[in-house]
């Protein structure tokens, strides 16, 4: 990947989140203020303008005033639990990945959800708007932008580059009908004719420059980057570079302290293998790219306990699909180009299945991975974030 041009677009992004910031009224964040490139391509500065300007409209400092105002404005939804999370995420039993029902309706007891639950038992769906939810102390615990952010050409960028990675062998579907993420059940096939939208495959892929290997101790050594040369992923690595840098000023402006100690790690790992890990174009640990299934109720209970993912969507699925998240009792809506930012290892959540085809690149890190760079204990210090941490919401 060339880094230059890496750098110069996620730059670019906190360039135009700062001028768009001016441009609201809103004066200049707490972030330095970063030259663009005059070289940069016209596509990639579009496609970095385009993301900080809506990071900037979406909430910018008018999310921390209407916040600390205790009411919500026009086009921004706030909202806060009960419970802090700091006693929600040490309750005895959570730490099992997949939902169960009747646990899940004792926890709601004790941590009662914000919205209650429509009669049949689905979630309340929340308005097509940007909006922020905050724990009983201010941490936030996701903040999500409902709008359509990406433009066109880059969508079928994302859709053209997971087609060719699937014709390559890329994206398989597990005969283990008990490893949930990866088994056949979840996942839309033609042979199941029963979603006519589907153009092409339906899969998963786990990727990282430095993983747990499945079924390894945590308190082994993490393995190194492998290499990136069969079933065409050092293609589609290559292809997703421009939206990977997109990614990488958005955590930057989102999460700057987790951010921060990350970047560290990967720019390392990059230096010493720069023929594997000098590839990888996104701003966390690993990165899972899933297409055409359904995500059933679960925590990421192998994530850093503080850390953010982030998990965007693209597709010609229309509108209607929505991101259900169980603990917090509400769905919000997931159509093509949202991009939602939350604590995935403790927020219970979910994706039904939609009608089309649908690509979605989840970000995360490894808690073992975390622990062996040293950064999984940075606690509150850094993680989470709080509303006065000037945080805006995500949207690509």
């Amino acid at each position: 990947m060339d880094r230059a041009r890496f750098q110069s677009i996620s730059d670019a992004v906190v360039f135009s989140f700062e001028q768009n910031l001016k441009t609201h009224g809103e004066g200049r964040s707490s972030l330095p203020m970063m030259p663009v490139a005059s070289s940069i391509p016209g596509r990639d500065k579009a496609a970095a303008w385009r993301a900080g300007s809506v990071l900037a409209a979406a909430l910018g400092r008018r999310c921390k005033v209407a916040f600390q105002a205790g009411e919500n404005v026009t086009d921004i939804h706030i909202d806060q639990t009960a419970w802090p999370l700091e006693k929600y995420e040490h309750v005895p039993g959570k730490g099992r990945a997949l939902n169960d029902e009747r646990r899940e309706e004792d926890l709601a007891e004790i941590f009662p959800p914000i919205e209650p639950k429509i009669p049949d038992g689905s979630l309340p769906i929340v308005e097509d708007k940007p909006f922020v939810i905050t724990d009983s102390e201010d941490f936030i615990l996701c903040c999500v932008s409902c709008r359509p952010t990406w433009f066109n050409e880059k969508q079928e960028d994302i859709i053209q580059a997971r087609s060719a990675y699937g014709e390559a062998g890329g994206l398989h579907i597990s005969t283990d009908e008990s490893v949930w993420r990866c088994g056949p059940k979840l996942f839309n096939l033609d042979a199941k004719n029963s979603n006519p939208g589907i153009k092409s495959h339906a899969g998963q892929q786990f990727l990282s420059p430095a993983a747990i290997p499945q079924g390894t101790s945590l308190r082994k050594n993490i393995a190194e980057t492998k290499s990136y040369s069969e079933n065409g992923t050092s293609a589609w690595l290559q292809s997703m570079a421009r939206a990977g840098a997109v990614f990488d000023g958005i955590m930057r402006v989102t999460c700057p302290a987790q951010h921060c100690a990350l970047r560290a790690e990967l720019d390392e790992l990059a230096r010493r293998e720069p023929e594997t890990a000098g590839l990888w174009c996104f701003p966390t640990q690993a990165c899972h790219l899933i297409s055409n299934r359904e995500t059933i109720f679960h925590c990421d209970t192998g994530d850093g306990s503080l850390f953010y993912d982030m998990v965007a969507t693209v597709g010609d699925y229309g509108r209607g699909a929505y991101m259900g998240y169980q603990s917090l009792g509400f769905a919000a809506p997931y159509n093509s180009g949202n991009a939602q930012v939350f604590l995935a290892k403790h927020l219970s959540h979910g994706v039904p299945e939609v009608s089309g085809d649908r690509v979605c690149i989840a970000l995360f890190c490894q808690r073992g991975v975390l622990k062996a760079w040293g950064i999984d204990q940075a606690g509150k210090e850094y993680f989470p974030l709080r509303v006065d941490d000037f945080v805006v919401a995500s949207g690509l």
